[in-house]
């Protein structure tokens, strides 16, 4: 539990309150008591003496509720934008083809003709399944880095490994693709050189979808990183995050790009 405001000078403050073990149920209401307890038993705080303007949570059903809860006893509820910019970002994949087991085998070419819209998808299955094939050996890594070193391309630039997708880590696909485009050139010489398995390389659609979905993220995760502040208010710059967000999806993500209103 965090507590932000600001003072008389419009200078702005962050505590850290406490962090307690919940224990016992997740409803609503559980966690409405619960909650009380840590703010105005452990925590002293007064309704009476403190203006409490909002309490923020993430999105979650039980949280929706606590908050209808809070705001019953005069106390706003916010959501947290972040979340819900990252919950929207992940609007774009389908979990049970995102998240399918990398061994399974690959769907030939014909079958992904006939699955429309829902092969970019897998796209980004296979992209998964060439980074988890270096994650998961030290000695590929290695590979891969000697490889970074021995060309021009990455002159003057540290060797990297990949970057590993995870669904609760936000920002990790963006990350993956960004890392996984500058090591197009590496990977590539590594599989004419026979130092990858054609069956795990990616081909040229692949690497169209893998840029166009680093395009896409980054909006989102440019506006994440700046509503994370913790120097500045970040409510008041919402309405600006969500616009450059608008603005910034390219043509081509879709047939219906927003107005300049936000």
């Amino acid at each position: 539990m965090t507590a932000h405001w600001i003072d008389e000078d419009f200078k702005l403050h962050a505590c850290t309150m406490g962090c307690w073990l919940h224990e016992g149920g997740s409803t609503a209401e559980d966690l409405r008591d619960d909650f009380l307890i840590n703010l105005f038993k452990d925590c002293k705080f007064d309704l009476k003496k403190v203006n409490i303007v909002a309490c923020v949570t993430d999105t979650t059903g039980n949280m929706s509720k606590f908050g209808r809860l809070l705001e019953e006893m005069g106390v706003s509820h916010i959501f947290c934008a972040d979340h819900v910019l990252q919950l929207t970002a992940k609007k774009a994949y389908l979990d049970s083809w995102f998240n399918a087991t990398p061994n399974e085998d690959p769907l030939n070419d014909a079958e992904m003709l006939d699955l429309g819209e829902v092969q970019d998808l897998y796209r980004m299955k296979k992209a998964r399944r060439l980074v988890e094939h270096f994650s998961k050996s030290n000695q590929q890594i290695k590979k891969l880095k000697d490889q970074q070193k021995n060309m021009d391309t990455y002159d003057g630039k540290q060797p990297v490994g990949v970057v590993v997708d995870v669904v609760t880590r936000w920002w990790s696909t963006y990350s993956m693709c960004a890392r996984l485009i500058h090591l197009q050139p590496a990977l590539a010489t590594m599989a004419v050189d026979n130092k990858l398995a054609a069956s795990i390389m990616l081909n040229e659609t692949d690497w169209k979808i893998i840029i166009q979905v680093h395009q896409l993220l980054k909006p989102f995760k440019d506006a994440q990183l700046l509503l994370e502040g913790d120097q500045y208010v970040t409510l008041s710059l919402l309405p600006f995050a969500v616009k450059a967000i608008r603005v910034a999806l390219p043509l081509e993500m879709g047939k219906h790009r927003p107005e300049s209103k936000i």
